[in-house]
């Protein structure tokens, strides 16, 4: 069910929705969602204050959700930054933290850079947290947190590592930089495609030989990137490398990125950089800009 745009649900609607979930909720649960769909922005502020976690933490799910849908977040924004204190509930403060580094709130710094430094690769809960708290510090430019993010990728599993490789993109500091270049031999092809993308984006001149190398990538997508990337860049030196893409035939092939794709992009970036002309964003290929929209 959509909820209507600028408006919280009526009783009707939001008993509507709940009767059209997938998952089992409790009474208490239920009188939950039901209060928190249906307030309006003052209430919507004050129930993120709630001293019970879980009214809390739903509320600011339902914050996050007009924010995305435009509504006016100021108010919210306020409740949320109170939140931030020691005296509040963990998972509450830690919530309102992750809310407030997607709305590029500096408040949420501190708390951030707490959730990076005491993440456990081991617990499964703690490292998605860990991994957005890692993104948002990255996006501020956070540099005293960038040895807790390299450190955090490297403890990563491959389809971890892939998310986290735009973030080594946004901080573009010199050992960012490395970590990319040893992402491109990750073990999984999704990591090395995003490794080679944001190394397009950082537009790293000492990184054109790791990515020649990446166009005889056993896999079409990482193929079609790298070259992307040289495009991307525009180090005239790749020529020779991405004119020979053009006509290779590799092996693997991702579905729905098959040879022809990686041979076609090839060719475009040979005509960009013999015009001069480096291609500027991903949109320009695949649609959509590379960027961290899972997050």
């Amino acid at each position: 069910m959509q909820r209507p745009k600028n408006r919280p649900l009526t009783r009707a609607e939001a008993e509507a929705r709940i009767q059209g979930m997938s998952r089992r909720i409790s009474p208490t649960e239920r009188e939950t969602l039901i209060e928190v769909w249906t307030a309006n922005a003052e209430l919507l502020s004050t129930l993120i204050l709630s001293h019970e976690p879980n009214m809390a933490l739903a509320a600011m799910s339902e914050s996050q959700r007009r924010w995305k849908e435009g509504w006016d977040h100021r108010g919210t924004d306020q409740a949320l930054a109170m939140c931030l204190t020691p005296k509040t509930n963990l998972s509450v403060r830690e919530k309102a933290a992750l809310v407030l580094g997607q709305r590029n709130d500096k408040r949420s710094i501190p708390i951030l850079q707490t959730m990076l430094s005491s993440s456990d690769p081991g617990n499964p809960l703690q490292s998605p947290k860990a991994v957005q708290a890692g993104f948002f510090l990255a996006r501020f430019k956070d540099t005293a947190s960038y040895p807790g993010i390299h450190k955090l990728i490297a403890r990563l599993d491959n389809a971890e590592q892939r998310n986290l490789a735009d973030v080594l993109a946004m901080m573009a500091d010199p050992k960012s930089v490395i970590l990319l270049r040893e992402l491109l031999k990750n073990p999984y092809q999704g990591t090395r495609s995003h490794a080679a993308l944001a190394l397009g984006r950082v537009k790293d001149q000492s990184s054109v030989p790791a990515l020649i190398l990446a166009l005889t990538d056993g896999y079409s997508a990482v193929r079609r990137d790298a070259a992307w990337a040289l495009a991307a860049i525009g180090d005239t030196k790749a020529l020779p490398a991405l004119k020979k893409a053009v006509t290779a035939q590799n092996s693997k092939q991702v579905p729905g990125h098959g040879s022809r794709g990686a041979q076609e992009m090839a060719r475009r970036a040979v005509a960009a950089l013999e015009k001069g002309k480096p291609l500027e964003i991903a949109r320009d290929w695949r649609g959509d800009p590379v960027g961290m929209s899972r997050f």
